[in-house]
């Protein structure tokens, strides 16, 4: 054989390896990490390779652990917006990985901010007088930029006011306004410095709370004192995970008593028949086989209980509602529970341990994530949330002469509701579209056995009349499409 041929058989011969793609990714928090204990923030994470294709990113050392899965194109920059809740004074590290197994790693730090502390981002820093990052015992701020203010509606959740200039508040991007008037919805605390402009016009008309935290200034020495007096006037608190344990009333474990109920049924069934079989030995033998073959099937399936209890708040004429939520999903075998959500549901924060728990999201599907758990006979997983919704009031109350007037705006009959006012209690009927309907003299006596009329009467004992009616948080025929029983209240505040 001549020698170049042999050359070329020993060359193509040899194995030829593909070359793992250059991935790099940068990671940074948002208000210098800065955070207080038990808020939500943002890491704003940029990709980067030499090759396009698929790459997943992952936080693992997050509870529950985040994983997001993108496409990158080949030597453009890719940017990723994260909303966590990290542990104090500890260092997320974020992993990047593509499909051809290139890896890169970032680490992001945060730094405690005290309890009792008002963070509150600024963009006249260092422009204006006002302290860059300290200012006496309550107020710490955090000077940013139009491009460092969050995409992500989680990025405000440690912040306790923002102060804007005009400038910078045109140099929002789109996505960057749209979560800014989400901020403002739920009735976030900002100040304006300037004069009017469309996008400060815009803020105002969609802002919570009936417009009492969002303001506009037009000189440097206002700016502090409106944002110490707007600090001072409280934001009406959402019931906590234990508050919506109080208003459930599922049984946690009917899915593992009718699987029981089941099991037992058959299992008495065939000691009756071996009683009476004239061949008593040929059941006592298969007997155990079949016990043990019922109960594999039985307790190896991977199905779960899964329930979404929900309270919400609206203003009468306002056009976002606020909102806590608890997810509770109950084992009935063992595996792994998927659970999917509605992406803009908020980042949940597991309430115990639960060492497999991850949330899942594609930016191919960014209406949806999709919520790991470990899944066994009996277990109990419980996941809290906050966040707001653009949303419609269903009914309108508002404080007349007569006292409370309802009214019906909508174009289907309400539902029946609860009215409280001056520590009343007085149901209201179902109303026809266009109906108004004025509170009597009379009323009934409180329930106080149900945690959600406590709330009720305790938040308009002072004057305010709201209406407490059923409500759904997720949208119509979702909650049989997730499979996720729900129950919810939504309170109705007049204006």
């Amino acid at each position: 054989m001549p020698r170049s041929i042999l050359l070329l058989v020993l060359v193509m011969a040899i194995p030829v390896s593909r070359a793992e793609s250059a991935l790099s990714i940068k990671a940074q928090a948002a208000w210098n990490g800065l955070i207080k204990a038990g808020t939500t923030s943002e890491i704003v994470v940029t990709l980067l390779a030499d090759r396009g294709g698929e790459v997943v990113v992952t936080v693992p050392d997050h509870h529950p652990r985040l994983r997001v899965s993108t496409r990158l194109n080949a030597r453009l920059p890719h940017t990723l917006w994260l909303t966590v809740r990290p542990e104090l004074d500890k260092t997320l590290n974020v992993h990047a990985r593509m499909h051809d197994g290139a890896e890169s790693v970032a680490t992001v730090r945060f730094e405690r901010v005290r309890q009792e502390t008002h963070l509150v981002a600024s963009a006249l820093i260092p422009q204006s007088d006002l302290p860059s990052r300290f200012a006496g015992d309550t107020l710490s701020f955090v000077g940013v930029g139009g491009s460092m203010l969050p995409h992500s509606e989680g990025g405000y959740g440690g912040i306790d006011a923002v102060i804007l200039d005009s400038d910078t508040l045109s140099r929002l991007d789109a996505r960057q306004f749209a979560v800014l008037q989400d901020y403002g919805a739920g009735c976030g605390r900002m100040t304006l410095l300037g004069p009017a402009t469309p996008r400060y016009d815009q803020l105002n008309a969609a802002a919570g709370c009936g417009g009492r935290f969002t303001t506009r200034v037009t000189n440097n020495e206002s700016v502090l004192p409106t944002v110490r007096a707007m600090l001072g006037s409280a934001v009406s608190a959402l019931p906590s995970a234990n508050g919506l344990r109080a208003m459930s009333n599922f049984d946690m474990f009917a899915g593992t008593w009718r699987a029981l109920s089941l099991f037992f049924a058959i299992y008495v069934v065939g000691l009756v028949l071996i009683a009476r079989s004239p061949r008593t030995w040929i059941p006592i033998l298969v007997a155990p086989v079949c016990a043990a073959l019922l109960a594999w099937a039985a307790w190896s399936n991977n199905s779960a209980e899964r329930r979404l209890i929900s309270w919400s708040e609206i203003d009468t004429h306002g056009h976002t509602l606020r909102y806590s939520a608890l997810l509770q999903i109950t084992g009935n075998g063992k595996g792994t529970a998927r659970t999917p959500l509605p992406s803009d549901l908020g980042i949940l924060q597991p309430q115990g341990t639960d060492p497999i728990a991850e949330l899942d999201r594609s930016e191919a599907d960014a209406s949806r994530i999709v919520l790991k758990s470990s899944n066994r006979l009996l277990s109990q997983h419980a996941y809290f949330t906050r966040g707001n919704a653009h949303a419609e009031p269903p009914v309108t109350v508002t404080m007349t002469d007569r006292g409370p007037r309802i009214e019906n705006r909508g174009s289907t009959v309400s539902t029946p509701a609860l009215l409280g006012w001056n520590d009343r209690r007085t149901p209201v009927p179902a109303l026809q579209p266009g109906e108004r309907w004025y509170a009597p003299d009379t009323d009934t006596s409180w329930n106080v056995a149900l945690a959600e009329e406590r709330l009720l009467r305790a938040r308009t004992q002072t004057g305010t009349a709201a209406l407490l009616l059923p409500h759904r948080l997720l949208p119509a025929g979702e909650d049989e499409a997730l499979q996720i029983e729900e129950h919810g209240w939504l309170m109705i505040i007049s204006g």
